[in-house]
Order: structure tokens, then C-alpha cells, then sequence
């Protein structure tokens, strides 16, 4: 069931069971473009990132894939989790001093060596009628304008203005609570190649830094960088401020509504312990997940297949989860090789999949779709 927090003054926002945004709404407008589900997130979210030189390791704290507990502390949705040597938790609410909203991230370094270390968040804004979005997010996309406003405090925050036809011009302003260090406007700028997961321009530790306003907004922040040593936590986060009509167009005297931020909160520790993790569904779990690109390995059987991250799965894994799968289930073929015989075609044949929040093409999910009981689609 999702969880649905509301404010006195009618901001709403409904979360999955690992913490993705459902909705976002504020004065009767959609904030997200992409709402997650519960089969997979979507692309408005918070990763926490390690850093090495000009590479960064990403992990997704909203994504059903990441295990970690979600629950609901007062008036906040909460999600907690470890990674590696990090303690993490994130916290969702809207503050009651003003039309905005905030995530607040606490990491902890409980291990023995010092750790380099960012957090990004990206907000797909829409800043539309619930139902104008799910009409055509591209449309709704295109009259976006994003503009980077440079502060003293924040460090570089993003201003989004929504200039659709309407009686009014909704504006929102996105900065960090610890000061931005990178920013980018557009998944185009972070998206990889077909068949690869989405964002992957989150493995380069500097994001872009440059606007681009193509069909798909996302406005995406990157805290400073710091040095974490062990037994030190870092306390930060992202805010989001909410102006219902902004006729004029984003300029620097904007960059004075930073103040709704207010100041950096630490989280307290968790109230119960240990907290249950949540369940992660089959797309997230499954290590055979979707037909893969040339670059995969090979099953044994001619067929080439990948895990949901994106490495190519071995042929273990693959015999061992197929195996798995035709004990259990009725009509399931006794290989990937006679699956693609049952479909009429040795080679897979690659489409767009509805699921897919890229704004680009990925590989049919056909082993999952066998897995949920659904039929086989045809080539």
C-alpha cells in the first residue's frame, strides 16, 4: 500500500514501498513528470556516491533494488539503510513555515578507513495538472524553463518555471541544504545507450554544469564532496520552494527564497531496531531481467542475457535461476534457448519497454514477464 503524507495547507505526497515518489503535489500541480510504481522507480530521487578521482560509484537509497526500511516517523517518511561501510538514513516532510518541501540524509562512517563521498538528487519537475502529465510529459516538459541562480549559502541552486499556457506561471527553486558543487538540467546530459541503466552519467564524479532544455527536465544537484572519517556522520539534504505565480522570468533576487531552507537538521537514530527491510519485487531481484545488449555473456545456450544492474550475468546464475523458475512454475520453457524457440526466432528482439523511465529504448523484459504468469509477448 503506498504511504501518503498531507499537510495542513494541502501539499501531498505519496511514496512506493522503498520510498519512490508516487506523487507530489502542491496547490493542485504535479511536481513529478515520471511517478515511480512499485515495480521500479522513477527518476526523481537521491543517490548517496562514493568517489574515486574522476569516477563515482552511485547507489539509488529510492529504488526497489537498494535494500533498506522505509516507515513513517510523525510527520515524516523515512528510509534507512547500510552500504558498504555507510550507515544511511533520508527523511521526507514538508516544513510548516512556507509552500516547500525537504529531504534530510544523514551517513555515518562506521568503518576503519576514510571514505570521499557526495549525495545527488534529481527532481523530474512537471509543475502541471496531474492529468496535462499524464496526457504528454513531453509536452509538458518542453515549456519548462530551468535556470541556475548562483547563492551564497547554497552554493548553485535551480530555478524552474513552467511557461504552458495557463492562468498562472508556477515556479519552484531546488538547492542543496550543505551547497551544490554540480549541477545538470536534462536527462539527456546523464542518460547512457540502450540497454544500459538510466543515469548513468552518475559514475562521472562532476556532473555537467551546463543547462540543457531538450524533452525530458530533470533537475539534478550534487552536494559538495567531503571527506568522511570513520565514526564521523555527515548531515545534509535538498529543499524545494514552491511559488504559485511567477510571471517574470528567473533572475538573481530569486535566489533570496534559499531562506525557506532553513538550516541543516541532524536525524535522530531510527526509532525501532533492527528495522524489517522492505521486500524487493522481482524486477529487483531477479538476476535475469531483460534481453541484453552484444556486450552480455552467453547462457550456454546461445541466448545472451543480463541482470537487472546492468553486468552481464554468468551462466551459473543464469542455470540456476531458470532451473529455479521451472520447478515452480507450470509451462515455463526448460531453457533460454527453448524460450526463444517458443517465440518463433533464434535471435531477441529488442523493443521499447513501458517500464523504461530513460526516455529511451531498453531490452523487453520477457524472462519477467514469464516469471509474473503472463504469456510470452510475440517477436
Amino acid at each position: 500500500m503506498p504511504t501518503l503524507l498531507r499537510s495542513d495547507d494541502g501539499r501531498s505526497a505519496s511514496f512506493t514501498s522503498f520510498g519512490g515518489l508516487r506523487r507530489l503535489e502542491i496547490d493542485g500541480l504535479s511536481l513529478l513528470l515520471y511517478p515511480a510504481s512499485e515495480l521500479e522507480s522513477g527518476l526523481a530521487g537521491i543517490w548517496l556516491r562514493l568517489l574515486d578521482g574522476a569516477a563515482a560509484v552511485p547507489l539509488p537509497l529510492l529504488d526497489p533494488a537498494t535494500e533498506a526500511s522505509s516507515y513513517v516517523d510523525g510527520e515524516s517518511y523515512r528510509r534507512a539503510g547500510v552500504w558498504r561501510d555507510l550507515e544511511w538514513q533520508t527523511s521526507f516532510s514538508f516544513p510548516a513555515d512556507g509552500p516547500s518541501w525537504r529531504w534530510q540524509i544523514s551517513v555515518r562512517n562506521r568503518g576503519t578507513e576514510a571514505v570521499r563521498m557526495d549525495t545527488v538528487h534529481a527532481a523530474d519537475i512537471a509543475l502541471a495538472p496531474y492529468s496535462a502529465v499524464r496526457c504528454n510529459e513531453y509536452f509538458v516538459s518542453q515549456y519548462l524553463d530551468i535556470t541556475p541562480l548562483s547563492t551564497s549559502t547554497h552554493g548553485t541552486c535551480l530555478a524552474v518555471r513552467q511557461n504552458m499556457p495557463g492562468p498562472r506561471v508556477p515556479w519552484v527553486l531546488l538547492g542543496s541544504a550543505t551547497g551544490a558543487a554540480g549541477w545538470a538540467t536534462d536527462a539527456l546530459q546523464l542518460s547512457g545507450c540502450p540497454g544500459e541503466p538510466a543515469l548513468t552519467g552518475l559514475r562521472s564524479a562532476t556532473l555537467p554544469n551546463a543547462r540543457l532544455q531538450h524533452e525530458h527536465t530533470l533537475a539534478t544537484l550534487a552536494s559538495e564532496p567531503v571527506l568522511l572519517e570513520p565514526g564521523e556522520t555527515w548531515d545534509g539534504g535538498y529543499f524545494g520552494c514552491f511559488v504559485a505565480d511567477h510571471p517574470a522570468a528567473s533572475f538573481a533576487a530569486d535566489a533570496a527564497l534559499t531562506g525557506l531552507a532553513g538550516a541543516v537538521i541532524p536525524l535522530d537514530a531510527p526509532t525501532t531496531d533492527p528495522l524489517e527491510p522492505s521486500p524487493r519485487n522481482l524486477f529487483a531481484a531477479a538476476p535475469v531481467a531483460s534481453w541484453p545488449s552484444s556486450r552480455a555473456s552467453d547462457s550456454g545456450d546461445g541466448v545472451r542475457v543480463r541482470g537487472t544492474s546492468g553486468r552481464p550475468a554468468t551462466a551459473a546464475i543464469v542455470a540456476s535461476s531458470w532451473a529455479a523458475a521451472s520447478s515452480s512454475r507450470t509451462g515455463w520453457p526448460s531453457s533460454p534457448g527453448a524460450m526463444v524457440a517458443s517465440r518463433g526466432t533464434t535471435t531477441p528482439t529488442e523493443r521499447r519497454s513501458p517500464l523504461s523511465c530513460s526516455g529511451g529504448p531498453r531490452r523487453s523484459r520477457v524472462v519477467v514477464s514469464w516469471a509474473i504468469g503472463r504469456s510470452l509477448p510475440s517477436a
